[in-house]
């Protein structure tokens, strides 16, 4: 549990970093940029994204879960990592090629696309899963401390007006080059040089890789397929309203996802050992606790759209207001979605299971996306999402239903699931009465206090229930 706290503190040291970042980087790039520039690298870097999908291909996923069920043998984790390695150079080798066929093809933004071609050779040198498999997050913070803090400097001195997009992508895709390629030197103390490996363990990798594929495939389609649609639909202007939003919640959901990456190795080496009770205490834990965390941030985002518009973005994205508030509501489904996938259903290999639920969602994505986009352009987009993630939650909690008595522990959290709606039900009242951001923002931080007085007692004794 200790270990399990400190690399937490490790990733969510970072996470926060991560958050504080637009308060420097957000304002200034959305303002130099202006939503249309924003909605254009937000249709070339979702184009992009597919490619790097298919380059990744579930490796870095698998490879972690791979490392930390071997960690314990190096002559067999020095195996693994060369087969794995390997697997990553010839499905981005294979990618590249056919990513550079498509930007002849489409012949749209040729410059913006071929450098972003920087983030698939950048697969290649991915070795993140490495070390998270190890449970050495030490490292990787740092490195992306480092790295981050370079390109904001670069971002604040290089980028100076909306004909300068060129450059910013230049510096989001070089630096993830640069931050991978820097992870070498230390891996290689660890593992020594190449081993020689045949063809078919290669080969088979791959193969395993694909079943961590497939779902994230699948939830790329209604993650990143709205921003493209939104680009050929309707306006970049859109695109970008819908972008912008969506990265602001993103952005704070990657604190949940510190978690997860913490837990996941922990999870597949206790699945290892055939330790069940305590992974279940550990997931129904996290449960309760993002349920608590992520009702918070809802109403402070929902309540307080309009401040933080203002002040993240500028007045020119006041508009984009609606699109926020629409799709804040993704975050309880993503948090629990969360939990049941990254931190039990993938660490126990269950991976069938996980897939099956992200491609119901990903379907009825496409069933629902065009429609909306259409009649309510980014607004309908992000209620899109919202719903996506609820299906695909609700096919997860049906499948682990058997697994965790979900009733059982939610009455224990009547308290905080109590508290926590009526703040919400508060929140939305707030926003259609009162139409001062500073008054409302007052209203937020009382009602916050009384919210966290009340579930002190219910947080004690999660946490010691996790201990």
């Amino acid at each position: 549990m200790k270990k399990i706290i400190k690399n937490y503190l490790y990733t969510s040291a970072y996470q926060i970093f991560i958050l504080l970042l637009p308060v420097i980087t957000l304002p200034y790039v959305s303002r130099v940029l202006m939503p249309a520039g924003i909605g254009t690298n937000s249709w070339v870097s979702a184009i992009n994204s597919y490619f790097v999908l298919f380059a990744v291909l579930g490796l870095t996923t698998y490879g972690q879960r791979e490392i930390a069920l071997c960690r314990d043998d190096l002559a067999k984790m020095r195996r693994t990592f060369w087969q794995l390695e390997l697997a990553s150079v010839v499905t981005s080798l294979i990618t590249l090629i056919g990513y550079f066929f498509f930007i002849v093809i489409v012949n749209q933004h040729i410059l913006l696309l071929f450098i972003y071609s920087m983030s698939i050779i950048a697969c290649i040198f991915d070795i993140s899963w490495f070390f998270s498999g190890l449970e050495n997050f030490r490292i990787l913070m740092m490195r992306n401390f480092i790295i981050k803090s370079c390109s904001i400097i670069l971002i604040l001195t290089c980028v100076k007006s909306p004909a300068d997009i060129w450059i910013y992508v230049l510096i989001q895709s070089g630096s993830v080059l640069v931050s991978n390629i820097s992870l070498w030197p230390v891996a290689l103390k660890i593992i020594g040089k190449p081993i020689l490996q045949d063809l078919k363990g290669v080969l088979n990798r791959v193969h395993h890789s694909v079943r961590f594929f497939i779902p994230q495939a699948s939830i790329n389609v209604y993650v990143t397929l709205n921003k493209v649609l939104l680009g050929f639909i309707s306006t970049k202007t859109q695109t970008g309203y819908f972008d912008s939003s969506d990265k602001l919640l993103r952005m704070l959901f990657s604190l949940f996802l510190a978690a997860s990456t913490v837990i996941l190795p922990r999870m597949a080496n206790l699945f290892a050992h055939h330790d069940f009770k305590r992974i279940k205490k550990f997931v129904t834990g996290m449960i309760g606790l993002s349920l608590w965390a992520i009702l918070l941030a809802i109403y402070l985002i929902f309540t307080n759209a309009a401040l933080i518009v203002r002040i993240v973005l500028g007045s020119q994205y006041l508009s984009m207001i609606p699109v926020l508030q629409t799709a804040v509501f993704m975050l309880l489904p993503m948090a629990l979605s969360n939990v049941l996938a990254n931190q039990y259903l993938v660490p126990l290999d269950r991976i069938r299971v996980y897939t099956q639920s992200v491609i119901y969602g990903a379907v009825f994505n496409l069933v629902i996306e065009i429609p909306l986009i259409m009649f309510k352009q980014a607004i309908g987009a992000a209620l899109a999402s919202v719903l996506s993630e609820i299906v695909v939650t609700s096919i997860q909690i049906l499948y682990c239903k058997n697994d965790f008595e979900f009733l059982e522990y939610l009455k224990s959290c009547s308290t905080m699931l109590f508290a926590s709606g009526l703040m919400i039900i508060e929140g939305i009242i707030v926003t259609n009465f009162i139409n001062n951001i500073f008054v409302v923002l007052g209203i937020s931080i009382i009602t916050v206090a009384i919210y966290c007085m009340v579930t002190v007692r219910w947080l004690n004794s999660t946490f010691k229930r996790m201990a």
